[in-house]
């Protein structure tokens, strides 16, 4: 029993163990001291900030760069390498991913004010020597991985289209960072290239992924953010690499940033990380371990850095333990209903139950195990933890996103694990890939009917409208977005459905005014552009404004379905 104990936990699994002369000669020296030194980094930009702070932002910039480039590398090759099979399976998941991450983001319809507040937020903290590096957003999440979410405004501007591609890019990579990790992985395996495919396209069929990442807010980070780092962490465990080591724990860093979900993943990739570790020392594998051993403390002071600045992270909700296991139950009827599918699509439940019990049967090894029992838990926390809001089922399990890739990771080693008896006849292996490739069609389809992916959205209204306008009457002032300048609501909030929220990313760094507050017409400060949005015959129309050049114009703007008003628009312009 013993024999079979051992067997199962240090039987060459992992790709390299069969390649030694591969890593035999690899220097790890430098890697280690170099993760061992930013780990020290990181303890003194939150305990004594100043340059420590603006150094630890600097490198991480560049060490995100270095894997982001890596990631991307590995992916390339993955397809080049099918390519020159003759085999196209790694445009399959960037096929799926580029419509559901792209298409019909560029309308000022279902603004998102959280999303917008988030960016917002991230954009006054850029101004910080440290760069956001140790800001917290709303004093629970971390603003440094929100920094990734300002890329596409950074590269094309502010625009609606900019402000949802920051959050939409992430899932993009994320899935093909997916591919390339199992296919890495299972890189013996002669279907490798398709399975990762398959699963990584797979993704985008689950209904709550789906609905959260089409919200375009913080709350999908935690699983795209997730994608990188199991990306990073199968490629560094199929060929370990020095390379692969700062890829793995940078990536692992940017996740505990993320949202809060994404911790029960961190902590997934510690356990994972420690095993391995002590794997490699068993099997007298040095250098391995020692480069192991420096990623995985990487990890650990980071992510206990990122989790002691989250005030009251994890707390439980005041019920009872009874009513814990009533809502736990609730919430696994909810992940595999074939009549409710709230949060896996119908054609994905059986498939998901024969993993699981693949998993439980030892026959997927001792990863494929730990990654079917992590998901109870996990459910468990997003249904009993309260968090900031503390929402009820279903909508709760969007917190229980990051078991997508874990459930993804061991459904593709159970079909790898069923296609091996076929390998003695092509063909039939060949139909059985291609029948799951047709199969995946109908997931998809039927999420993408159900979310407003491939539809144009409807026409922008309330404030979202009222946004819209002010924009392009700042625009036809000549002033940008970067101006020193205001806007105020003079108007019935309800009537323009306080439309002040949607223009915080928008109009980054104007002054927005609230009805309740003075305008910003202090004689003694210098006399600053502004905008005022109110109705017909309101004093704030017809006052005047010394000092100032007023013009008014007259909109009449479509607030609802059923309603139109007529909006007065007053800009100010200093003599």
């Amino acid at each position: 029993m013993q024999n079979k104990l051992r067997s199962f936990f240090l039987a060459p699994s992992l790709p390299y163990e069969a390649e030694q002369d591969s890593v035999r000669d690899m220097r790890v020296s430098s890697v280690c001291l170099f993760l061992v030194a930013i780990s020290i980094l990181e303890v003194l930009a939150f305990c004594v900030e100043g340059v420590f702070a603006r150094i630890a932002a600097y490198i991480w910039f560049a060490l995100g760069t270095f894997s982001f480039v890596y990631l991307c590398w590995h992916y390339l090759a993955a397809l080049v390498g099918d390519l020159r099979k003759g085999a196209l399976w790694g445009f399959i998941p960037l096929a799926v991913a580029i419509p559901f991450c792209f298409w019909f983001i560029d309308s000022y319809a279902f603004l998102n004010t959280e999303s917008l507040s988030e960016l917002h937020d991230t954009f006054a903290q850029m101004k910080k020597s440290d760069v956001a590096y140790t800001s917290v957003f709303w004093a629970s999440y971390p603003s440094r991985s929100l920094t990734l979410n300002l890329i596409p405004t950074a590269l094309f501007g502010i625009s609606p289209w900019a402000y949802r591609a920051g959050f939409s890019f992430p899932i993009l990579f994320g899935a093909l960072f997916l591919f390339a990790g199992i296919r890495s992985f299972h890189r013996k395996e002669r279907h490798a290239s398709a399975v990762a495919a398959l699963a990584a396209a797979a993704l985008f069929s689950y209904p709550m992924f789906c609905q959260i990442s089409r919200s375009f807010e913080m709350a999908i980070s935690s699983v795209s953010y997730g994608l990188w780092a199991i990306g990073a962490l199968l490629l560094f465990a199929a060929r370990p690499s020095r390379a692969g080591a700062l890829a793995t724990a940078w990536t692992t860093g940017l996740l505990a940033a993320s949202f809060t979900s994404g911790l029960a993943l961190v902590a997934l990739i510690w356990f994972l990380l420690a095993l391995w570790m002590i794997r490699a020392f068993i099997r007298r594998e040095t250098k391995i371990a020692t480069l192991v051993s420096a990623v995985l403390a990487n990890c650990i002071v980071v992510g206990v850095a990122l989790y002691v600045i989250r005030p009251r992270t994890l707390r439980a909700k005041q019920i009872g333990f009874d009513q814990m296991l009533s809502s736990f139950q609730e919430a696994l009827g909810y992940t595999l209903s074939f009549s409710h599918p709230v949060f896996t699509p119908s054609a994905l439940v059986i498939p998901t139950i024969i993993a699981a019990l693949f998993a439980l049967c030892l026959r997927g090894g001792l990863v494929s195990l730990i990654l079917a029992g992590w998901c109870l838990p996990v459910i468990w926390s997003a249904t009993n933890l309260h968090g900031k809001i503390g929402p009820q089922l279903p909508f709760a399990l969007y917190r229980a996103l990051i078991i997508i890739p874990a459930i993804l990771y061991v459904m593709s080693r159970c079909v790898l694990w069923l296609l091996k008896p076929l390998h003695r006849w092509p063909c039939a292996a060949r139909a059985c890939v291609l029948a799951l490739t047709v199969s995946l069609y109908w997931p998809l389809s039927a999420t993408f009917q159900t979310q407003p992916i491939l539809t144009p959205p409807r026409a922008p209204v309330g404030r979202e409208v009222v946004a819209m306008e002010v924009i392009k009457v700042a625009s036809s002032m000549g002033l940008s977005p970067y101006s020193d300048a205001w806007v105020s609501n003079r108007a019935d909030e309800k009537a323009l459905e306080n439309f002040l929220p949607c223009l915080q990313y928008f109009l980054p760094n104007w002054e927005r005014v609230h009805n309740s507050q003075p305008l910003p017409l202090d004689a003694a400060q210098p006399k600053k552009p502004g905008i005022i949005v109110t109705l017909p015959h309101d004093p704030a129309a017809t006052r005047e404004y010394p000092g100032y050049r007023k013009e008014i114009t007259e909109h009449s703007l479509k607030l609802s379905y059923s309603q139109n008003v007529v909006l007065t628009i007053v800009t100010l312009l200093p003599q």
